[in-house]
């Protein structure tokens, strides 16, 4: 399938909302989660309107998927300074880190594009972005073991599959998040 990439800027906040509006591409949390401090979740039409905020004044880096005649995106993946993701499990505590040190936090597709590569062309495109952006290092957190041609097994569905990263490049870190030790497997590439 021909997918490709458009980098999330205040001209795309109307692809951005048809992206997670579409039946099955989000879970509601309008990827505000992780930039909020871990506990202070919110979802619905104020993550949205928060969201909406926070792109239309170029705080938000990310990138869009598409297909070719497909009016609406089929995927969307973000990346950002790791100290500004409070809320991520695998970050929360450990957001005292360098400036230069990037991670991709939200990997999604929509349901009818599963399975078929979108995946591993954001992951591709958003570390690109990410060492464009000035990363010396990008973290990352998929389920460990999981493969593009498989569906997840755990509720982590959100952070790409972990032969899409090694393909890439990435390694596994040695970090462990106590009970979430079965839905992450941390990784990271550096430049």
């Amino acid at each position: 399938m021909n997918f490709f990439t458009k980098s999330i800027d205040k001209n795309l906040w109307n692809d951005f909302e048809k992206y997670f509006e579409f039946d099955g591409a989000c879970s509601g949390c309008w990827c505000m989660n992780h930039r909020l401090p871990m506990g202070l979740d919110f979802e619905g039409e104020a993550a949205k309107l928060a969201m909406k905020q926070l792109v239309l004044s170029g705080r938000v880096f990310g990138v869009l998927a598409y297909k070719e005649g497909d009016s609406i995106p089929v995927g969307w993946a973000s990346l950002d300074k790791r100290k500004t993701l409070p809320g991520h499990d695998c970050i929360a505590e450990d957001i005292a880190c360098k400036d230069d040190e990037w991670s991709i936090h939200c990997v999604t597709t929509r349901k009818d594009y599963k399975n078929q590569g979108v995946e591993r062309v954001l992951i591709e495109a958003a570390t690109k972005l990410a060492f464009e952006y000035g990363a010396s290092r990008i973290e990352s957190y998929p389920e460990p073991g999981s493969l593009e041609s498989s569906p997840f097994k755990t509720w982590n569905t959100f952070n790409g599959y972990q032969n899409c990263y090694e393909t890439l490049g990435y390694s596994k870190i040695n970090k462990s998040y106590g009970d979430n030790l079965e839905s992450y497997q941390p990784m990271e590439i550096t430049r």
